[in-house]
């Protein structure tokens, strides 16, 4: 199925009926639910995650976040947190990969 003009490879509004599990998340694939469902939903759209996916491998993001999560005692909320800081930031001062 072809993007429609309001979609692109990257980006799916919430009222897409291409919107699954898969390439919304969880959170996405609700909001498109109730979007379609006639529900108060504000204006909004899907950064899918074959774009996530994009960003991950086209970039060290995967190795960064790897990294940071190695060893990370799971049950440690502030080395939790400092790992989600960090890979957080990462994420904003990076770019997509030039394929994007």
């Amino acid at each position: 199925m072809e993007p429609t003009a309001t979609e692109s490879r990257w980006i799916l509004p919430f009222d897409s009926p291409r919107l699954t599990l898969e390439n919304a998340g969880g959170k996405g694939l609700n909001l498109g639910r109730l979007c379609r469902l006639g529900l108060p939903v504000p204006p909004g759209f899907v950064v899918n995650a074959a774009c996530y996916r994009s960003l991950v491998n086209g970039t060290a993001l995967g190795d960064f976040i790897s990294d940071a999560l190695s060893g990370l005692d799971e049950t440690n909320r502030e080395s939790l947190s400092q790992a989600a800081a960090a890979i957080r930031a990462r994420i904003m001062r990076g770019g997509l990969p030039a394929a994007a």
